[in-house]
């Protein structure tokens, strides 16, 4: 891929038409939203003090690591799936990230689950059909 660092991943807030921030996840995803990756990462840590295992946060903390530490973020984000299966935004996130450095197999595998689990999340309908157009499931992407 070329050397310029992804942009900020566009996470959308299960609360829709909620004002933002309202808290301190919502305050971390915005700066994550306006790519200020430094206080994302410190504001999770606060987060992740209080509760280790919170999925959302250990989902953010993923998605704002630096891009020279991309490997990093693997873990958490698979993590945070783990914890909390039934969220589709976070299968999502996973699939963009396989998606981001030419896993594409994987991104459509993460794709799939998170339209499974909501088959109204549009931007993983988007980006699976892409992905299993890229990956040559022809069949299966018009299906």
């Amino acid at each position: 891929m070329s050397g310029s660092p992804p942009p900020p991943p566009a996470i959308h807030p299960a609360r829709k038409g909620s004002p933002m921030p309202q808290g301190p996840a919502d305050t971390a995803l915005a700066a994550l939203q306006r790519g200020d990756l430094a206080s994302c990462h410190r504001m999770t840590s606060e987060l992740l003090r209080a509760n280790p295992y919170d999925a959302g946060a250990i989902m953010l903390r993923g998605l704002s690591t630096p891009p020279a530490d991309a490997v990093l973020a693997l873990p958490l984000l698979q993590l945070a799936c783990r914890i909390a299966p039934h969220n589709a935004e976070h299968w999502f996130q996973l699939g963009r990230w396989h998606e981001q450095r030419g896993r594409f197999v994987d991104a459509a595998r993460a794709f799939r689950r998170a339209m499974a689990l909501d088959p109204a999340h549009l931007p993983a309908l988007s980006r699976g059909t892409e992905m299993l157009r890229v990956t040559e499931q022809f069949a299966e992407a018009i299906g």
